[in-house]
């Protein structure tokens, strides 16, 4: 779309529009669409989220859902003010590690109902940013409306995308570790046909128990996800497998508003969500990159890459180091964050020769990321995850969530600093 519409919507970095009223960018063109109808019908910049961020949640299931967490940046045009939004989840209760150790595991386990030890925070982000939207940004619609969509794409089914097939195969192909989620017979229900075979590209997926969880939410709000028959459901397949959320956990979950972390970066400021969040690692980054000369490195050699590599490294040592809850911890923040510590870190990178080796990424990847703003300037960044791709692999029986395992990053070792 271009610059003579009034709205515009993308799915690719690759493309660059401009909207006069308003824009919506996420990795599927159907959450999109269903941000981009939320603005057209007067909703905000967080209805469209919302809107799109639930579609993200039927379409993409694999990198997203309502069995997953989300981080926002919310700014309220009329207020001037920007708001950061934690909706994830805490520990179980009866998480720990005497717990894992007793059952003969030195880490927390990536699949399985054991790797589900933190309470979904995501629908809880969308009821908090919903009360903002109505009560300072003046939304004109309901909760309701703003999940229509998702259900719809769940009880009529959608055609299956390239990223959302990709995974399908190699995580039921059983070749690697946590690949074998053609074991657990609720997924293959989820998402598989009849002969047990992935879904493929251009494919119709439809998801009954999703659209009839997507429609209690519609009818009963948020507290059917934390309060009400979501959560007993989830509950009761825990109890099923030995797991470790109870309906005490999810009833004593809440999201939380944050002041967001906020650098200067050569005449803008980069602002992320603060920890749990991961978001200081990438401010950490560009704290050091601006205490370095990239322009006379020149864009695209080996000396610029070099450059970012090294303060990259830097950055997620200090992570590494210092990130957990910060309930649990302090974090210098001030200090990681601050142009006195950027220029110190700047001067340890070295375009010669590397500082030391990182841990390998794992090949591939894909996460959600979706970003909105509408003709009133109010604007949201958000995240929304299950951490790896399909999470632990497990859905809640009856009700289609599947569940994430964003707590196999905890450790077991007690002197860690993310420490369960």
């Amino acid at each position: 779309m271009n610059s003579t519409v009034p709205y515009s919507a993308t799915v690719s970095a690759g493309i660059n529009p401009l909207g006069r009223k308003g824009m919506v960018s996420t990795p599927h063109y159907l959450a999109s669409q269903a941000g981009l109808d939320a603005l057209r019908r007067g909703g905000t910049a967080v209805d469209a989220a919302i809107a799109a961020s639930a579609v993200l949640s039927v379409v993409y299931p694999h990198m997203c859902g309502l069995g997953g967490d989300s981080f926002w940046l919310i700014y309220d045009a009329a207020r001037g003010e920007l708001k950061a939004l934690n909706a994830s989840g805490r520990a179980a209760a009866s998480a720990s590690p005497e717990f894992y150790a007793a059952r003969g595991f030195k880490a927390v386990p990536a699949r399985g109902y054991l790797a589900v030890n933190t309470v979904p925070g995501a629908v809880s982000g969308w009821d908090e940013a919903f009360r903002l939207s109505r009560e300072s940004m003046g939304s004109p619609l309901s909760w309701a409306e703003l999940l229509d969509a998702a259900r719809g794409y769940a009880e009529d089914g959608f055609a299956v995308g390239h990223s959302l097939a990709h995974w399908l195969a190699v995580d039921t192909s059983g070749q690697g570790a946590g690949r074998g989620l053609h074991q657990f017979p609720p997924f293959v229900e989820a998402f598989c046909k009849e002969n047990g075979r992935p879904y493929r590209v251009g494919e119709t997926l439809r998801q009954p128990d999703l659209a009839q969880s997507l429609a209690r939410l519609a009818q009963n709000g948020a507290d059917e996800f934390y309060h009400g028959g979501i959560a007993r459901a989830i509950a009761d397949s825990m109890m099923l497998h030995s797991g470790l959320l109870t309906v005490g956990d999810l009833a004593d979950h809440h999201a939380d508003w944050a002041e967001p972390l906020r650098v200067p970066y050569r005449g803008l400021t980069a602002c992320s969500a603060p920890p749990n969040s991961q978001g200081m690692a990438a401010l950490e980054i560009l704290n050091i990159c601006n205490h370095m000369d990239l322009a006379a490195l020149g864009e695209g050699g080996a000396d610029y890459y070099q450059a970012l590599v090294e303060a990259t490294r830097l950055a997620f040592q200090d992570r590494d180091r210092w990130l957990t809850d910060p309930a649990h911890a302090d974090i210098p923040l001030d200090r990681l964050l601050s142009p006195e510590y950027g220029q110190e870190q700047a001067a340890r990178v070295s375009l010669e020769k590397s500082a030391g080796p990182l841990p390998p990424l794992s090949p591939g990847g894909d996460t959600v990321w979706l970003g909105v703003v509408d003709a009133a300037g109010n604007a949201v960044s958000m995240l929304q995850s299950i951490y790896h791709e399909f999470g632990s692999g497990m859905v809640a029986v009856g009700t289609g969530i599947l569940l994430q395992n964003r707590g196999c990053a905890f450790s077991l070792d007690p002197t860690h600093v993310n420490r369960l």
